[in-house]
């Protein structure tokens, strides 16, 4: 109120880019105006944010109308956030410049060092940013995600600004009829004379249709948005059609031309980009590019950027943002890291990880994603791999029973299987397994391509343990076999063993196989590991003697007629443990033999073991320091599969 009186005014802020076209045409023409876009454009070009302001005075009467459409769309069920959008555009309109702000947005330390680390880990940066052009390009420039040199060289990078992409030509005529009320009258021909009704003369639309002719003998859909604003006879519209159908035409040679290492697009151009016509030409020209630059960006394009990208080109996306116009960035993201900053905490509460500063990233995802990523990808092979150690020897079995279904395993020792006997040591595998420290790991991010790459879970490493569980399945069964089955007769007292005697001594090698195999598949051998290994055979010793003397202690339980007495039998026979012996050492001397040749001569030698070389020296070099179980350090392998 002022003086009795009320009046309503309507502030806004945003991008100059944006704000610019929302101004009454008095505003827009003022000295004022020209001198603020003129500073802020040197702001930007300084690395500095800049923000517009403008306001509107409104009328009582357009006031409560608009807060009734306000309201409605807020209370809308479907659609919400477009018509809300919508609402604000109703009153976003013949605004009056108030002025410009630059701020100084310094980066956090670190930012610079996580992405040239990103970087060289195989990972495609992109940053979507609201800033201009001109800033964004120095921010680009001092995180190391742009290199400077690329810039002005056409060839190498590309910048597309909507603003210089085709300028109008500044005449007088179009001046001054640029902003008209009545431009939204249509032509059915190109030869009506629209100049009383403010649009094109019959001179321009000559032109026009010369440009709409021309650019139609290149790309027929390029001349769509130009036909359109002939038939329209609107000067503004051909003006836009003019740069889209230009913009369009350089997208689609550069989709012909050699690959471009960066690219900058600002928010006009990218929601060209984004349309669903252009996208996939778009991710055709970004996926050989080193870096992605898009500003001027609103909340929605950010989030439709990360989910063209899923879409087209099947890659795992991580969102990362500090405020709340990056929370559609971060959901559309298969993963989404939010920064807990001064913007709020927005983004820090709709992530999947939350982090207080940038740098804090670098050890997330080089150690610990990394980690993790290697960790899940053994445990998936593993749990496939010791299934099939596991059934195959009942399917060998059938050769010789005929496949009438006769059984190998008692059937409460073959349940507890995957529960008692081979859980608890790919558990630890899962959790606490390291193959370098997370100093080295920080120190060599090229280790990161290995799970870019695929080498640690793929159809090919997958197919490899399989094959690999064929072999020790089969040595598992034939040894014992017809070590004491068939027409052997391997005890001392001169009786052979039955079938389910063969089915535990089977049975128990497969256990010790399966866990030897994460023996040596860990990298980091903790006393948890030793300690769970005792406790699966320790779990298969116990179940083997109640059934073994269930029936001496007059309990009847499920198995212990068939293994009745077994255990003591298979302890008190020599040739078990020679058999154990044979198996177990047959079956894993595989593995020891291909890791000790990828040490010495795999693809994994130069960057991987070089890590895990420099390391160990450096812990033999430091005074009080062992490898030793009870130390809990950790303890190395020959090499990873």
């Amino acid at each position: 109120e002022l003086d009795g009186r009320t009046e309503y005014w309507l502030y806004s802020k945003g991008a100059d880019s944006v704000m610019q076209a929302l101004l009454s045409p008095k505003s827009a023409a003022a000295e004022t105006t020209k001198q603020t876009w003129s500073a802020l454009s040197q702001f930007a070009a300084d690395g500095l944010r800049t923000l517009v302001i403008c306001q509107k005075k409104l009328t009582e009467q357009e006031t409560n109308e608009w807060l009734e459409q306000y309201k409605k769309a807020t209370m809308a069920l479907d659609n919400r956030s477009t018509k809300i959008e919508e609402a604000a555009e109703l009153i976003e309109d013949g605004l009056e410049l108030v002025g410009g702000t630059a701020i100084e947005d310094r980066l956090q330390d670190g930012v610079g060092q996580t992405i040239k680390d990103m970087l060289t880990a195989g990972i495609k940066v992109w940053m979507l940013t609201g800033d201009r052009v001109d800033t964004a390009i120095n921010i680009g420039m001092a995180t190391d995600l742009l290199n400077p040199t690329y810039l002005g060289q056409d060839a190498v990078c590309r910048v597309f600004d909507w603003s210089e992409m085709c300028p109008p030509q500044k005449d007088q005529e179009i001046e001054g009829i640029a902003n008209k009320d009545e431009l939204s009258k249509k032509a059915s021909s190109a030869k009506i004379d629209l100049q009383k009704a403010g649009g094109l003369s019959d001179q321009e639309l000559a032109a026009l249709q010369n440009k709409i002719e021309a650019y139609n003998s290149i790309e027929p859909s390029l001349s769509t948005d130009l036909q359109l604003a002939r038939e329209a006879g609107l000067k503004d519209e051909w003006r836009n059609a003019e740069r889209r159908a230009y913009f369009k035409k350089q997208i689609l040679d550069l989709e012909q031309a050699e690959p471009l290492k960066a690219l900058v697009v600002d928010g006009t151009c990218l929601g060209i980009l984004l349309d669903e016509a252009m996208a996939e030409t778009f991710v055709k020209i970004t996926k050989e590019c080193e870096t992605v630059i898009c500003c001027r960006v609103s909340p929605d394009q950010k989030g439709l950027t990360v989910r063209t990208i899923r879409k087209h080109v099947g890659s795992v996306a991580l969102g990362i943002g500090d405020g709340a116009n990056d929370c559609n960035m971060i959901q559309s993201a298969n993963v989404g890291v939010g920064i807990r900053g001064e913007e709020g905490l927005q983004a820090f509460n709709c992530s999947d990880y939350g982090v207080s500063q940038f740098r804090f990233l670098r050890r997330l995802l080089l150690a610990h994603g990394r980690w993790n990523n290697r960790r899940i990808s053994k445990v998936v092979v593993y749990m496939f791999y010791k299934n099939v150690v596991c059934v195959l020897p009942q399917f060998f079995l059938g050769f010789y029973s005929q496949f009438s279904g006769q059984k190998l395993y008692v059937d409460l020792m073959y349940q507890a299987y995957n529960v008692l006997f081979t859980f608890f040591p790919i558990l630890i595998l899962g959790i606490l397994d390291q193959d370098v420290s997370a100093e080295k790991s920080l120190a060599t991010p090229e280790l990161y391509r290995h799970g870019v790459k695929r080498r640690y879970l793929s159809v090919k490493v997958l197919m490899a343990w399989m094959a690999n569980g064929v072999f020790q399945a089969a040595v598992v069964f034939f040894v014992p076999f017809f070590a004491f089955g068939h027409t052997s007769i391997p005890k001392p007292d001169g009786r052979n063993s039955d079938l389910w005697e063969v089915g535990a001594i089977v049975y128990f090698l497969v256990i010790v196989v399966v866990n030897g195999k994460v023996l040596l598949e860990s990298q980091y051998i903790t006393n948890f590991t030793w300690f769970f290994i005792g406790v699966s055979l320790g779990f298969w010793i116990f179940c083997s003697l109640v059934l073994s003397q269930a029936n001496a202690w007059g309990m009847n339980l499920m198995g212990s007629v068939e293994l009745n007495g077994s255990l003591g039998v298979m302890l008190a026979t020599p040739s078990f443990w020679l058999v154990t012996l044979f198996v177990v050492t047959t079956s894993l001397a595989r593995d020891v033999w291909w890791k000790a040749f990828r040490r010495s001569w795999g693809q994994l030698r130069q960057d991987y073991h070089q890590a895990e070389d420099e390391e160990r020296a450096a812990m033999a070099a430091a005074p009080g320091t062992s490898t030793g179980g009870d130390t809990g350090l950790r303890q190395r392998n020959v090499a990873p599969r």
